[in-house]
């Protein structure tokens, strides 16, 4: 168990991992990668969506989403769900709940595709729906009410898409023509039954079919340029029955059919690239049967299939990622399975799925990478993060709370993890790590909670340990081991909960305490001791939970200390977290009652709180970037502060953060400037210099 610093109430603690060279032969020694995290915010029944199966999804030119599903038409402002649905009492009413497509028209008017109502415009200004509908009695009329697919072409005339073949509906004619499958026509259209109708960025029209493969319309003749499959010809399109089309940003032709898996048309010479699901490669598509395509910002093709997942293919290398439902991840993909991906004007992704509603990848939410536990093997053993450390080969280790240790190589995304073994005196002493520490040796010191100490040599795979002993006085004086610290006389000192401060002695065996005594004025300020600085000067700062500061003076083992002073300028708090110094020699002092900046050559201090315009008093952990601003990480997400300025940027969950909330160690600036912040759902990682605000 450990302990909470801010309610002196004990936790559990996880996770420790090693140096990706080194390979252990026990099992509790393991190593892995983890892909980047995308996290999916979710919009189902409980927040008001009509039904669960989503269709169809586009945006309008006013701003709103709208979602067709199985029960009724769904218009999204954000915040709440404006509902339409059939009323056979009102003829305004939409014609059919279950909607198959939408489509904005030129003049901002909605075409709806509807499952057995025909097609449907609604008007913005009324409020109303105006039906288009089969009429036995009139050939002229749309040729089937099963609809699956609407499109308005350049032209303004609307092309749509049915199981008895394609209809062209021409507005100011108000007529609908019909483009039949005939068995005795080549240049017919290959099939009757269209699933599908695109219009690419040269304005030719395509039409994808059930058991036709794809047709492109040639408007000078008036029919069809068909491309179907021939097994005797693997150039041709891999299978008939094609359910979607999508042009990318490089005008490239991808096709989507079901079973046959992805491919990507070359309009010049009419050959087909394949691109199919591979058991054996794990960077293949997910899976064969492909129901939605589009692209995102960063020219990355996202491939929603049918019971596979989704797929997010990187052109440049030829590689498929693959992201799945997690039960245990929350922000995982609702369902496997899906019906359409649609890009808003932000570069946000949403995905309608099957039985699952709407999933949202906000664009927002990709400034942070997000690292966390998952259910596959590779990743993170813990999402309760206390500590991060880089070591001098620039791989960075993570405590976590019950997980031992992990060990990340940020160039490979690889994780190697720690774990305490019973009985094996050559594993960590504990799974709650607290602290990390490399010293001069390149050795690693690995803290814990009620566990004591383990010293890792990397290069022979040795453990020693360190655990208080009550029949030896110059023993470990508390197995509550908050922070280990060398300072550059290579000491090494160790903050303990509950037993003040310990440094090593030269025989490397025994330990002198600096116990807190409240009658001594020179000793030091607390018995919970949470961080240990040196600063420039070479003077050691000492920060504690309760007990405000206390600065050490190596010549006289005696210690100055500042408190909290309501009288006087002074630390806003007794109860701090960490300490740091920026480039100009100030010290930065995390507390629970702000951040404060000291003046060591004035003695003095500056607050600054929510007033000032922090997201939160808590503060756990400052970085200072190559521009001279300082990352604060608290207990409502992170803040970036010019301390030229005084102002504040702050940033939350909504951002793409593990959480609003971090913990006081989890916390690291790497040589090349990346940062890391861990809290309770794992720890996010970035460059200062790539957050930027994203436009809309």
């Amino acid at each position: 168990m450990c302990v909470d610093s801010n309610s002196h109430k004990k936790k559990a603690m996880k996770n420790l991992r090693p140096f990706l060279f080194l390979f252990l032969q026990s099992c509790f020694f393991l190593s892995y990668s983890q892909k980047r995290n995308i996290q999916f915010d979710h919009l189902g029944t409980e927040q008001g969506l009509s039904q669960s199966s989503v269709f169809c999804i586009t945006a309008d030119s006013r701003g709103f989403m709208w979602f067709g599903t199985g029960d009724g038409l769904n218009k999204y402002d954000g915040y709440t769900f404006k509902i339409f649905k059939n009323n056979p009492k009102d003829s305004n009413s939409i014609s059919n709940s279950n909607i198959t497509d939408i489509r904005e028209s030129k003049n901002g008017d909605l075409w709806i595709a509807t499952l057995g109502g025909g097609v449907c415009r609604y008007d913005y200004n009324s409020g109303h729906f105006k039906r288009y509908l089969h009429d036995s009695k009139n050939t002229n009329s749309l040729a089937n009410n099963i609809v699956n697919s609407v499109l308005e072409d350049k032209d303004g005339k609307l092309w749509i898409g049915t199981p008895t073949g394609l209809d062209v509906f021409d507005p100011l004619k108000k007529k609908f023509d019909h483009f039949n499958y005939n068995k005795s026509d080549s240049n017919s259209l290959s099939d009757p039954l269209v699933r599908y109708i695109f219009e690419d960025k040269f304005h030719q029209i395509w039409i994808c079919t059930a058991n036709g493969g794809i047709n492109l319309f040639q408007p000078a003749s008036n029919n069809f340029r068909r491309f179907e499959h021939n097994k005797n010809d693997s150039k041709s399109i891999a299978g008939n029955n094609v359910y979607t089309m999508f042009e990318d940003s490089k005008n490239r032709l991808w096709i989507g059919t079901d079973g046959a898996g992805l491919d990507l048309l070359d309009r010049k010479t009419g050959i087909f690239s394949h691109f199919i699901h591979n058991e054996n490669n794990s960077n293949s598509l997910a899976a064969d049967a492909v129901f939605a395509i589009n692209e995102d910002a960063d020219q990355n093709l996202w491939i929603g299939t049918e019971n596979g997942g989704l797929s997010i293919f990187n052109f440049s290398d030829g590689s498929f990622t693959t992201y799945k439902n997690d039960e245990v991840d929350p922000e995982s993909i609702s369902n496997n399975s899906f019906y359409s991906i649609f890009k808003d004007a932000k570069n946000n992704m949403w995905l309608g799925l099957s039985a699952a509603g709407v999933d949202l990848a906000n664009r927002d939410k990709t400034k942070f990478t997000h690292f966390k536990h998952m259910s596959v093997k590779n990743s993170l053993s813990s999402n309760q993060v206390l500590s991060i450390t880089e070591d001098s080969k620039k791989n960075i280790w993570i405590g976590t709370d019950g997980g031992g240790l992990n060990l990340f190589d940020p160039q490979h995304n690889n994780f190697t993890s720690f774990l305490h073994e019973n009985n094996n005196d050559q594993s960590i002493c504990g799974n709650h790590v607290l602290t990390v520490c490399e010293d001069s040796r390149g050795f690693i010191w690995i803290g814990t909670w009620a566990d004591g100490i383990t010293v890792f040599n990397p290069s022979d795979n040795t453990y020693k340990h360190f655990k208080h002993d009550p029949a030896d006085a110059s023993s470990l004086n508390n197995n509550n081991v908050w922070k280990i610290f060398e300072d550059k006389d290579r000491n090494i000192w160790v903050g303990t909960f509950g037993s003040g401060l310990d440094m090593l002695n030269p025989d490397h065996t025994s330990f002198t305490h600096y116990n807190y005594d409240r009658n001594r004025r020179d000793g030091i300020s607390g018995s919970n001791v949470l961080s240990i600085f040196e600063d420039s000067d070479g003077q050691l700062w000492i920060c504690t939970d309760g007990g405000g500061l206390s600065l050490f003076n190596k010549k006289t083992k005696t210690f100055s200390n500042f408190l909290h002073d309501d009288k006087q300028n002074s630390l806003s708090n007794n109860s701090l977290s960490s300490i740091m110094e920026d480039g100009n020699k100030n010290l930065w002092i995390a507390t629970r009652g702000g951040l404060n900046r000291f003046d060591k050559k004035n003695n003095k201090f500056t607050v600054y709180t929510i007033a000032d315009g922090l997201p939160d008093n808590l503060i756990f952990g400052i970085l200072e970037d190559g521009k001279k601003n300082l990352w604060v990480s608290t207990n409502k997400g992170i803040s970036c502060f010019n301390p030229v300025t005084g102002s504040f940027k702050n940033y939350d969950r909504s951002d793409g953060l593990q959480s609003n909330e971090f913990t006081e160690q989890a916390f690291c600036k790497s040589r090349d400037g990346m940062m890391y912040f861990g809290g309770h759902n794992g720890f996010s990682q970035f460059f200062p210099d790539s957050i930027k605000t994203i436009p809309f």
